[in-house]
């Protein structure tokens, strides 16, 4: 019976791994150089931003309205012309609240669909 060293494998496998290791990590140095052309875009001040949403957000209510099936889905689709459906703007249930912020008085619509006394059902639950 003849013994045979696995030493010598032992060293092959080694230097492979190593040599695989080095590929990858070189390949991986390589590909993520930086880019010198990257460039960042200052940010708006809030107000001209703001003022642009708002009248795209007022434009919308103005030419869109909105139908609610029994289960509270929601759809909300574009006016045709000559349409005679409600537009949201003129809904009862349109409802906004003003938020401070950023020294912006901001205008937060929302649609009060399923009407609820939050008042009286917090004091009766507590």
């Amino acid at each position: 019976m003849k013994i045979v060293s696995c030493a010598q494998k032992n060293n092959i496998m080694k230097s492979f791994y190593k040599i695989v290791f080095a590929f990858a990590f070189l390949t991986s140095l390589i590909s993520c150089q930086n880019e010198d052309s990257v460039s960042l875009t200052p940010d708006r001040p809030y107000d001209e931003v703001y003022a642009e949403d708002i009248a795209e957000i007022e434009d919308f209510l103005d030419t869109h309205y909105v139908t609610v099936d029994a289960d509270y889905n929601t759809t909300f689709t574009q006016i045709p012309d000559g349409g005679t459906q409600t537009p949201i703007s003129a809904m009862p249930e349109l409802t906004f609240k003003e938020v401070d912020l950023h020294d912006i008085t901001y205008k937060v619509y929302y649609l009060n669909l399923a009407y609820r006394d939050w008042e009286t059902d917090r004091k009766s639950v507590v």
